[in-house]
């Protein structure tokens, strides 16, 4: 997969010898119609904060998270981005092989070989419009796999997985203690979007972990703000082995 990651306006920009507000970026998928000010008033009344060292629980933000994705913040961990998340899990749970369905986001395969471990590629199918290829991610789930990425809406074809079809493969995967990233970066994208997601499945199963980004449909890239959705005791394994 390729190592190139949109959103490098700065580079276009030195490049091209324009400032940055006369470039318009099409290489990073954020949205374009959701409107910011509340969160440039909400970082504007923060200012004086900055003169402290944030929460290190970051309770309040948990709590806000908790209500919009109507989960206990419990069960949520934040961090810089899903991308912190993409690069923490494989090396905190150390799996030798980790199966990538392909072509997908190229930070998974790095995330992978920066914690050491291999790379299995399935790949999707054009000519079946890049479907969840469920019967052949089972068969891959061999002693040697022990994580498996997935994401929904994937990308980069935008194609939405049916929930029950990711389910059949997390349940697959918790017979034979695999583990599942589910990457929820663009699911406000989908109308009525709780009911497809896959959070609340992760608060139940200890074999899940739902990430998701306030990055793309919130149009804030530069705050790095995501978080995770995961279980009692994988918290307890992230925190403690991180």
């Amino acid at each position: 997969m390729s190592d190139i990651h949109g959103g490098d306006v700065w580079s276009a920009a030195e490049r091209l010898g324009l400032p940055v507000s006369e470039i318009i970026d099409f290489s990073a998928s954020i949205n374009s119609l959701f409107l910011t000010d509340r969160i440039k008033d909400s970082v504007f009344k923060s200012i004086e904060s900055l003169r402290h060292y944030p929460d290190q629980q970051y309770k309040a933000l948990r709590y806000a998270i908790g209500e919009f994705i109507n989960i206990s913040p419990e069960n949520i961990l934040v961090g810089n981005g899903s991308m912190e998340f993409i690069y923490l899990i494989p090396r905190v749970f150390k799996p030798a092989n980790i199966l990538l369905p392909i072509p997908s986001f190229s930070e998974y395969e790095n995330a992978v070989r920066h914690a050491g471990a291999n790379s299995i590629f399935l790949s999707l199918s054009e000519r079946e419009s890049f479907r969840l290829p469920v019967k052949e991610i089972k068969e891959h789930l061999t002693g040697d796999v022990k994580l498996v990425f997935l994401c929904s809406p994937h990308n980069p074809t935008g194609v939405l997985y049916e929930r029950d079809e990711i389910l059949e493969i997390v349940e697959e995967c918790e017979k034979k203690d695999v583990l599942v990233v589910m990457d929820e970066v663009f699911i406000e994208f989908v109308y009525d979007f709780k009911k497809i997601s896959l959070a609340a499945e992760a608060v139940k199963r200890k074999n899940l972990i739902v990430i998701r980004s306030l990055t793309k449909f919130f149009a804030i890239p530069g705050l790095r703000l995501g978080y995770a959705v995961v279980s009692s005791d994988l918290i307890k394994s992230l925190l403690t082995t991180a």
